[in-house]
């Protein structure tokens, strides 16, 4: 067994296999599959905050896709989400203002030719969002 680096992208690393054979040498390249660094919702969300989560692909042979599911479902316009893939490593999902609708379990989708892996979080959304400092006026009488 031997690594090798592809002359194209410096990340991109493959597994080479030689065997003999009665006709000559054969080379099986196998893609290295995807690795999600593991990320997590914080856990005080409130009605009308806004929040993100990243994913970082931190191996895997391109070419690379990352996607995002809620609850194992692609998502469509309704759910009010936006999602903006910073390179071929990573992506954030971001929701500018919270609702009950947000609540549910994230997934980021990695795949390439080896393999498909994901990794889901879960995300929750408290009702009214708490209160700053309370300041009284004095009263005069």
């Amino acid at each position: 067994m031997d690594r090798e680096k592809d002359s194209r992208s410096t990340r991109r690393v493959y597994l080479r296999l030689c065997f003999t054979s009665s006709r000559g040498v054969v080379v099986v390249i196998i893609p290295v599959p995807p690795k999600i660094s593991p990320f997590t919702a914080d856990r005080d969300l409130h009605l009308g905050e806004r929040t993100t989560l990243p994913c970082s692909v931190t191996r895997g042979d391109l070419p690379l896709s990352i996607s995002w599911l809620k609850d194992g479902r692609s998502m469509g316009p309704s759910e009010r989400v936006s999602v903006t893939n910073v390179d071929q490593y990573n992506s954030i999902l971001m929701i500018e203002s919270l609702s009950p609708d947000h609540n549910g379990n994230y997934s980021c989708v990695a795949r390439n030719l080896a393999a498909e892996v994901s990794h889901t979080q879960r995300l929750v959304v408290h009702g009214n969002p708490p209160l700053g400092p309370l300041h009284f006026c004095p009263t005069t009488a």
